[in-house]
């Protein structure tokens, strides 16, 4: 089956009926939700060598957001395996619906305004879903913070924007789209 990412998973059954995603055990099944059915893992599953750059420009709805990241030339950064990364990823959809004229302003000066920018998106640290609080600051590598809201349902906010996937976790730290 193909994931979100864009990489295949392998799904196995034995003799038993046991199911393994990868190399992960099928723990709990088919929790069913309001958009979905979860299947609860034993252990992370990851794509082989997944860097949270490997996300963003492996992704087919972050095509825009994988050229500003080359454009701004942060991909190596992004890249680094000994670094440590939460990536706030805005999708293709954010980003069109920016303001032509900011995106003008961001496309026009690529080293510093849309740099910038995408640096705001980026926190030094992996911060997962789980460890979010409602009203939490934190400092992005572009040095000002951003605000986490979670509502009542459990929906999480960055500043303004909607946290549709959490936690897809790389080897140099986590995406959240």
């Amino acid at each position: 089956a193909s994931t979100l990412f864009g990489q295949d998973i392998t799904v196995s059954i034995d003799a038993s009926g046991g199911v393994m995603i990868n190399n992960a055990n099928v723990v709990i099944a088919d929790i069913q939700t309001l958009n979905g059915v979860v299947h609860v893992l034993d252990a992370v599953i990851l794509p082989p060598n997944a860097t949270v750059a490997d996300v963003v420009i492996n992704s087919d709805v972050h095509n825009t957001l994988e050229g500003a990241v080359i454009a701004a030339d942060l991909a190596v950064a992004l890249s680094d395996l000994s670094a440590n990364y939460t990536v706030f990823a805005p999708t293709d959809a954010a980003f069109a619906a920016l303001d032509p004229a900011v995106l003008t302003i961001l496309t026009n000066n690529v080293d510093t305004k849309l740099r910038n920018a995408l640096l705001y998106h980026v926190l030094g640290a992996e911060v997962l879903s789980s460890d979010l609080a409602d009203g939490q600051t934190a400092t992005t590598l572009f040095g000002q913070d951003i605000t986490v809201s979670i509502d009542a349902s459990g929906g999480v906010m960055i500043n303004n924007a909607n946290v549709v996937i959490a936690d897809i976790q790389t080897l140099n730290g986590v995406v959240h789209v």
